[in-house]
């Protein structure tokens, strides 16, 4: 009986370790291989519905949002002649009737900059035109801009040395990136009225003071 015991207990064995050393790393190996295959056929299937999409639809998934309260936070621009380097934050957006412009500030100079679509100085049908202008007291550095990746920018620099609205002279290659830690989402940053329009908002919402029937 006790011998029967043993060549059972042996048989058994050896098939666990049957088990445990073929068949559960051959499932294991089956299914990784199904999971990778699986992977690769989603990444093809995406790139192929991405291939399927409109230039300005690929833009938009590559780029994001395509808005002035897209290029909230800290950025350096640098110049092609290197001549300019700016680090500029800029995190107040505000709106003044259809126009939405972004203000920061220069943190080398410590001077305020704002940042607004191209189309609110000029008749322009792009989405992606964007214009910063950072005016000094010996004249204005003005920055045509669009957005090449979720954190990169590109575009031109001209120097005026008298007001912002006379550029005069050949552009400068702009290139701009931006920290990304820096960056708030498009809805995080509430967009602030001048004082007038509000008081004037606030006006129209008062109710009027019912003074009929009053008596002396």
């Amino acid at each position: 009986m006790g011998k029967d015991m043993r060549q059972f207990l042996t048989r058994h064995m050896l098939h666990v370790l049957l088990v445990l050393v073929l068949v559960l790393p051959m499932q294991a190996y089956t299914q990784e291989s199904e999971q990778l295959s699986k992977s690769a056929q989603e990444k093809r299937d995406q790139r192929q519905r991405f291939l399927q999409l409109s230039l300005g639809e690929r833009m938009a998934l590559a780029v994001g949002d395509i808005t002035v309260e897209s290029l909230n936070g800290l950025w350096i621009f640098s110049t092609s002649s290197k001549a300019i380097i700016n680090r500029y934050k800029l995190t107040k957006l505000h709106e003044d009737g259809a126009i939405l412009f972004l203000e920061g500030i220069d943190l080398d100079e410590g001077t305020p900059v704002v940042l607004f679509h191209h189309s609110a100085i000029e008749d322009i049908d792009k989405k992606n035109a964007f214009v910063l202008i950072d005016p000094d007291e010996e004249g204005c550095d003005v920055f045509f801009l669009r957005r090449t990746k979720p954190h990169s920018a590109k575009g031109e620099h001209y120097r005026s040395e008298t007001q912002c609205q006379a550029i005069h002279g050949q552009a400068e290659m702009l290139t701009a990136g931006r920290n990304p830690k820096s960056f708030r989402k498009p809805g995080q940053i509430k967009a602030k009225r001048p004082e007038a329009e509000k008081t004037t908002a606030q006006s129209a919402e008062t109710p009027d003071t019912d003074v009929e029937g009053q008596t002396d």
